[in-house]
Parts: structure tokens; C-alpha cells; sequence
């Protein structure tokens, strides 16, 4: 029996007969590592902020307005990590971070938040109580949310 690895732009070729087929969601088309990474904020000047800032160092990115739609997004074409707000509207970040935890436990996730009501150090103590693997507070520093995203990407991928 033959294992390959392929890119995930592949996942409808014909497989030999016992051909197992590992798919990668994280190679294009040429082969090379391309992380995919979710940015989820009601802000969108926040997001296309985020969205222009990783694109810039080689990352693919996807994006969602609520909680409700980053969890469709990543259900119909997982991503390796996601950056989520915290306070936005019909599904909040905690919400979101709880239920993608429990369908899929290894998924890395950085919470960011401005704060609200409560403040932001408060929301992001939750937000790390229900699973966020990193917090940050905005206004985000540039250099801590790429070291963050460099470092979890390359554990993930040592996994």
C-alpha cells in the first residue's frame, strides 16, 4: 500500500487501487508550505489591516465579520491557525473559541482584544480559559502577533 501526500487543490484526482491519500491543507500548487490563516473580526478595516500585514510574509488568509461565519469558513476548508476578535456581534470570540476547541482540540488560536465593558486583560483571561492558545491586547504590536503566528505555525507543523 502506497501513502502520498498531496496538496489539498488535489483531493478529487483518482486514487490506485490501495492508495492512501494524506491531504495537506497547507501546500499550493507548487508544492511549498503556504499556511492558511483565518482572521476574525466585526472590524473591517482591522481585518484588512491583518489580512495585507500576513500576506505580506507568504501567509494565505481568510476572513470572517462574526464567529458564526468563521466557524462555516473553517468547517468547509480548514485553516491552521485563527486570529479572533473577541467582542463582535451574533457569535462573540469566546463562543467561537469554544466551539471549534471541541470539534477540533488541536487548533491553534490567538484571541485579540481592545477591550469593553470589563476590559481587555479580562476578556482575554476568558478567551484563554476556553482555549485560546495565545492572547493578545490590541493596539497589536506588529512583531509580537508575527512571532506569535511563526511560532505556532511551526509547532503545528512539527506535529
Amino acid at each position: 500500500m502506497r501513502t502520498s501526500l498531496v496538496p489539498y487543490h488535489l483531493v478529487m484526482t483518482e486514487l490506485k487501487a490501495g492508495e492512501t491519500v494524506l491531504v495537506s491543507k497547507d501546500y499550493e500548487k507548487n508544492g511549498t508550505f503556504m499556511a492558511r490563516i483565518l482572521v476574525v473580526d466585526d472590524d473591517n478595516q482591522f481585518r484588512a489591516m491583518l489580512r495585507q500585514l500576513l500576506e505580506r510574509f507568504g501567509y494565505e488568509v481568510e476572513e470572517a465579520g462574526d464567529g458564526e461565519e468563521a466557524i462555516l469558513v473553517h468547517r468547509r476548508r480548514p485553516v491552521s491557525l485563527i486570529i479572533t476578535d473577541i467582542i463582535m456581534p451574533r457569535k462573540d470570540g469566546t463562543e467561537t473559541i469554544m466551539e471549534l476547541k471541541a470539534d477540533y482540540p488541536e487548533l491553534n488560536i490567538i484571541a485579540v482584544s481592545g477591550g469593553g465593558c470589563i476590559g481587555a486583560e479580562t476578556y482575554l483571561e476568558i478567551a484563554e480559559a476556553f482555549g485560546a492558545t495565545r492572547i493578545l491586547e490590541k493596539p497589536i504590536n506588529v512583531e509580537e502577533l508575527l512571532a506569535c503566528v511563526r511560532d505556532l505555525l511551526e509547532k503545528e507543523r512539527e506535529n
